[in-house]
């Protein structure tokens, strides 16, 4: 369970990075990259806290 939880938020970790960069580049707007955030935060239930 524990090795689960660990796996799940480095999954969302990894995707905050990539959205943040797109967001940087111009790819996505600011309010697709909360979208995105808040979708793949239901999706993994990591235990952590990214802002």
């Amino acid at each position: 369970m524990i090795a689960e939880k660990k796996s799940n938020n480095t999954k969302f970790i990894k995707t905050i990075m990539i959205l943040r960069a797109l967001q940087n580049n111009g790819t996505i707007t600011a309010k697709e990259y909360e979208t995105m955030k808040e979708y793949f935060k239901k999706a993994y239930a990591p235990d952590i806290a990214m802002v």
